[in-house]
């Protein structure tokens, strides 16, 4: 599978695509530094710390503390069940949203 495909398909499960391009990249091998998935996923170093903070508050991804800090991918599996989950619980919301949307649009 191409990489374009890739990310097209994480963003398609809830991730925008500078989260999809550092998950790819974290799956490459068992950890990286801030500054290498910035690069090998070729996205602002500036942003870096941004997103991998928030692949770790979605569970995507860990921190390996140290005298440098590492982040590490989730199992895909583990990673894509947690963004599938996410959609699942959000759910419901959207069909009693998608109820309301109905009612306010229908002529009386």
């Amino acid at each position: 599978m191409d990489y374009a495909s890739l990310i097209s398909r994480m963003t398609g499960l809830g991730l925008t695509s500078y989260e999809a391009r550092a998950y790819v990249a974290l799956t490459g091998r068992d950890s990286f530094t801030a500054a290498e998935v910035a690069r090998l996923a070729t996205l602002p170093r500036q942003r870096i710390y941004d997103v991998l903070s928030s692949l770790v508050q979605k569970g995507l991804v860990s921190m390996r503390p140290g005298e440098v800090v590492k982040y590490a991918a989730a199992a895909p599996a583990l990673a894509i069940e947690r963004l599938v989950e996410a959609h699942r619980r959000q759910l419901p919301d959207l069909a009693n949203d998608a109820t309301a949307l109905i009612d306010q649009l229908t002529p009386a």
